[in-house]
C-alpha cells in the first residue's frame, strides 16, 4: 500500500479547516493508499482544536490525522515540524482554507507510480 502525507499548517483556522479536511476526506480511495495528514496549529485561540479533534475521530482507517499543537514564529517552522514527522515518500502541503479536488490523490499516484 503507498503511503501520501499532508501537511497543513494552521492557526484559528477552525472554519476554514473543516473544509479543508472536508475535501480530503471526499478523496476517491478504495484502499489503494494510506493518507497521513499532520496538523500543526500554532496554539490556536478559536475552536481549531475542537474541529481537528472531531475529525480525527471519525476518520477512516485509510486517513490518519497528526494533531501538533505548539507556538511557531513562522509558517515555515510549522511545515518543517509535520516534515520532520512526515516518513512517506510522497508529500504536499494543503494550507487552512485550501481543497483538493475529489480526485486529486489518486491523480497524484498515477503519475508519480
Amino acid at each position: 500500500m503507498y503511503s501520501f502525507s499532508i501537511l497543513t499548517p494552521t492557526k484559528n483556522s477552525g472554519d476554514l479547516l473543516k473544509r479543508t479536511l472536508d475535501s480530503v476526506l471526499s478523496q476517491e480511495n478504495t484502499g489503494e493508499f494510506l493518507i497521513h495528514h499532520y496538523i500543526i496549529d500554532s496554539m490556536s485561540e478559536d475552536h481549531t482544536q475542537r474541529v481537528i479533534e472531531d475529525y480525527m475521530d471519525r476518520a477512516p482507517e485509510n486517513y490518519q490525522i497528526y494533531y501538533i499543537r505548539e507556538p511557531d514564529k513562522s509558517m515555515t517552522e510549522a511545515l518543517n515540524k509535520g516534515l520532520k514527522r512526515c516518513d512517506t515518500e510522497y508529500f504536499g502541503v494543503l494550507n487552512a482554507g485550501d481543497m483538493y479536488l475529489k480526485n486529486t490523490l489518486k491523480v497524484l499516484f498515477k503519475f508519480f507510480l
